[in-house]
């Protein structure tokens, strides 16, 4: 049985990498996923929610120990820490969204690129 959240089947699966200082740390691939588009992309790594608002351009990245939300308008990173409480920090970044693959670099010390290939 497909699982369904906001009106959207479970149905995609994504192609999922990060780079860390143009270095592959993650590569994930045929990750089951929530996708809506032009509006939402969801999905987990391990205990790690990601979700990419397409419509607002954020980037919302949540675990047990923190919160990371980029704004790519305004290319702000917040991060919600349960011990430190809230920080914000400006970065450089860039959401690009091109037919089924999105995009997303950012650099706060560290240069961060995510490829999301969305498979049907």
């Amino acid at each position: 049985m497909l699982e369904k959240k906001r009106g959207v089947f479970l149905t995609s699966t994504i192609n999922w990498h990060l780079y860390s200082n143009n270095e592959l740390v993650i590569d994930l691939n045929n990750v089951p996923a929530f996708y809506k588009k032009d509006e939402y992309l969801e999905f987990w790594e391990d205990d790690i929610n990601n979700t990419i608002d397409i419509k607002n351009k954020l980037y919302i990245r949540k675990s047990k120990d923190y919160k990371m939300t980029i704004d790519f308008s305004n290319n702000i990173c917040y991060f919600i820490l349960p011990k430190e409480g809230e920080l914000s920090i400006n970065i450089e970044g860039k959401l690009i969204i091109n037919h089924r693959k999105i995009v997303i670099e950012y650099s706060y010390g560290e240069n961060k690129k995510i490829e999301i290939e969305i498979k049907e």
